[in-house]
């Protein structure tokens, strides 16, 4: 049958062949070629981007972890409970008279053991001036000392001020027994 095709004929034939083998490869070769490199490429950002977030992720983890130890750090005694409380009250007592406040009262009057921390709790008067009462509150505020006013109230009695403040002090202890860490 080819054999009585003329020659134009004959080319005319082959491109339709090789038209129709083009065709067939594209759809069955290219096409989900093609495909595949376009999703593995979509894979490939998200991959990208799902990595930049896991680097940042752990960029802001090893921030957290280095500010925990400071604060850790800052409020980790090794001293006893008690050696604890007479070191806040010696410090209270201290910034009081470096302030020259005259104390009326200056006791621990209370521990609240959580988990893994000991709040102490620090009741404070004392008489004085306004510039003097902040003078001392100052510095209570040294960073080393830890110590926190949860309650102030001042009163003016006879022409001087009198304070009552309480301080606490977040002591971070050992785990609990029979805690896992």
């Amino acid at each position: 049958m080819i054999g009585r095709l003329t020659p134009r004929e004959r080319r005319i034939m082959l491109l339709t062949v090789l038209i129709a083998v083009i065709a067939a490869v594209q759809i069955a070769i290219i096409r989900p070629a093609v495909a595949q490199f376009r999703h593995v490429r979509a894979k490939a950002s998200i991959s990208a981007q799902d990595l930049s977030r896991l680097k940042n992720v752990l960029s802001n983890r090893e921030k957290v972890e280095a500010a925990y130890e400071t604060v850790r750090n800052r409020i980790t005694s090794n001293k006893t409970p008690e050696r604890e409380i007479i070191d806040i009250l010696q410090s209270v007592q201290q910034a009081a008279e470096d302030s020259k406040i005259e104390i009326l009262l200056n006791v621990h009057s209370k521990d609240e053991p959580l988990e893994y921390f000991n709040i102490h709790t620090i009741q404070f008067q004392g008489r004085g001036e306004l510039p003097q009462f902040l003078q001392m509150l100052g510095r209570l505020q040294d960073p080393q000392l830890g110590l926190k006013v949860t309650n102030m109230k001042f009163v003016v009695k006879n022409f001087k001020l009198e304070a009552e403040l309480t301080l606490t002090r977040v002591v971070y202890s050992a785990a609990p027994e029979g805690a896992a860490e």
